[in-house]
This record gives structure tokens, C-alpha cells and sequence, in this order.
């Protein structure tokens, strides 16, 4: 398991040109790349249709489908699927199908929260060292190598066996590994973007360091930003369905995917394939969701660099 990401053609730029002060500035047509990603690629319609899929069942699901998850139901433990019960139910008599859904609302909450502040962080931390270089640079980029150096997962079961994990805490350690793939790969695309002519024609006008970066660096390497938030996703619902599949996830009353999978494998011997199955192709089928809705952004974003 991972937590830092690498993309291909996603680091070119697409941008539109735009004169501000007499200068040639380029903005991303975010509106036009997310509607190519989305709706013009064959893997980008997949991974969105998955994807609405996917939150539907989850968040709204429980709407539709009403199931006691608060309760435990000694009368009804390893019940196969029926028709009550479409999915079965587990060890402690909860219907499977109302845990897949509050696990795959926990398993999303962290995996988007995660993705968005490290790529905030990431974003912001690479553009700087990118764009200030010099010692600064190397200072800055020095503690993320040393930082990629240590194995994730150990720290990552180091950290969930000394801390009650929850959602919060969970981000938050996700959070703190994640960031480093991003600020790598702004930092690189940092280094090519501060000879431009539009970031050189931005300082003559008197620009500040601080607006350069928010207003011209960043924007400019959007399509990388985006595509690696989406494997970003992907990655943290991995972490932690191998975190609570460990035995060091959400804790009850909390459910999460990783959860589900260590409770069922008990019964898999007994059977009771309905608490493996199912829970395992949610993870798989979610992940591949973003892994292609993250190829259909770099997709659109390379067919549009070619025209």
C-alpha cells in the first residue's frame, strides 16, 4: 500500500490565454476540462456513473432501506440472503446491506476529507519550495525525502494502535502522509512554470511572491492537482479498509468496509460468503471508480494539450 501517487500527461497544462496588464496570463477552462473528463472519456463516464452509484447507495440508500444498526440482534446471526434480509446478516444479527452503507459513508468521508486537505497542503508546500528554490528549496524538500523514507503503513499502525482511531483522527493521520506525493510533484511542476513568460512578465509588474504562487503557479498546475486528488481518494479508502481490516480502524459503534472484511473472514470457513463478498467488490469496484474517473481527467487534459 501507497500513500503518494505519480502521474503521466496530467502535469501539462491547459490553459487559456488571457491578457492581464498587458501581460499574457493563462487560467485553467476548468468548466470545459471537467466536462471532457467526465463526459468525453470512456473511462471518466465509468468512474462518474460508478461513483454516483456508489454515494447513492450509501447516503441515500439508508433512506430507502431501513435497518436497525444501533441494536444487536441475537435471533438473527448468519442469516443467509433472503428476501427480508437481501444480503444476509453478520455475527452480531445486523443486516449486511445497511452495514455496506455506513461503511461506504465512513470509508468515502474520510477518503474525500483526507485527499482535499493533503492536497491543499501538498499543493501549497511544493509550490513555495518550487518557486522560492535555494536553500529554501532544498531545506523543504529534504524533510519530505526524509519523510517518504519511512514505510507509511508501519507509521500508520504505529500511530492507530496508540490513538482511539476515529474519523477525525483518521484524516488527520491519512492527512499527514498523503501530502507528500502532491508537494513533490508541484514543486517539479513549479520548477518549470516559474520561467514562463507569464510568471516573468507577472514579477516585472511588481507581482508579489505570494500572488504568483496563489494566482499564477497553482492555477497552472491544475490538471496534476486534480488527477492526483482522485488517486488520493482512492488511496485513503485503501489505508483505511487495511487499517480496520488490521483490527486498528473505526471502532464500534462506528462500521467501516475494512471492518466488515476482518468480522467476515471468521465465517468465510462457516459459509457465510455474504460478509466477504460483497464488502471486498464495494472496495474494489470504488477504488477502480476514482482510479478511472482519474484517467479520464488526465485523458481530457491530454487530448486537449494535443490540439
Amino acid at each position: 500500500m501507497s500513500l503518494h501517487f505519480s502521474t503521466g500527461s496530467a502535469g501539462r497544462e491547459i490553459l487559456d490565454e488571457a491578457p492581464e496588464g498587458g501581460a499574457a496570463l493563462r487560467q485553467p477552462r476548468a468548466g470545459a476540462v471537467l466536462r471532457d473528463a467526465l463526459f468525453g472519456s470512456t473511462l471518466g463516464r465509468i468512474g462518474f456513473g460508478i461513483l454516483v452509484v456508489v454515494v447513492l447507495f450509501c447516503f441515500l440508500g439508508p433512506h430507502v432501506y431501513h435497518t436497525n444498526q444501533t441494536t444487536p440482534a441475537p435471533t438473527q446471526i448468519q442469516l443467509p440472503p433472503s428476501g427480508h434480509h437481501w444480503l444476509g446478516t453478520d455475527g452480531q444479527g445486523y443486516d449486511e446491506v445497511g452495514r455496506l452503507m455506513l461503511g461506504g459513508q465512513s470509508a468515502l468521508e474520510i477518503g474525500f476529507a483526507a485527499a482535499f486537505l493533503a492536497s491543499i497542503f501538498g499543493v501549497v508546500y511544493g509550490a513555495v519550495a518550487g518557486y522560492i528554490g535555494g536553500v529554501v528549496d532544498a531545506v523543504l524538500m529534504r524533510i519530505v525525502d526524509v519523510a517518504l523514507a519511512v514505510p507509511g503503513l508501519l507509521l500508520l499502525l504505529l500511530l492507530a494502535s496508540i490513538f482511539t482511531p476515529s474519523v477525525k483522527e483518521l484524516i488527520i493521520v491519512l492527512t499527514a502522509f498523503a501530502w507528500l506525493g502532491p508537494a513533490r510533484l508541484v514543486r517539479g511542476e513549479t520548477l518549470t512554470l516559474r520561467v514562463r513568460e507569464f510568471v516573468q512578465a507577472a514579477k516585472l509588474m511588481g507581482a508579489g511572491r505570494s500572488r504568483i504562487v496563489l494566482r499564477h503557479i497553482i492555477p497552472n498546475a491544475l490538471g496534476t492537482i486534480v488527477v492526483n486528488t482522485t488517486f488520493q481518494v482512492a488511496d485513503a479508502i485503501l489505508a483505511v479498509a487495511a487499517l480496520s481490516f488490521l483490527g486498528l480502524g473505526l471502532q464500534e459503534p462506528s462500521v467501516n468496509w475494512g471492518g466488515m472484511l476482518n468480522d467476515g473472514v471468521d465465517y468465510l470457513a462457516a459459509g457465510a460468503w455474504w460478509q466477504v463478498y460483497p464488502v471486498g467488490i464495494a472496495i474494489v469496484v470504488t477504488v477502480i471508480a476514482f482510479n478511472f474517473l482519474g484517467e479520464g481527467f488526465e485523458e481530457a487534459l491530454g487530448v486537449r494539450n494535443r490540439t
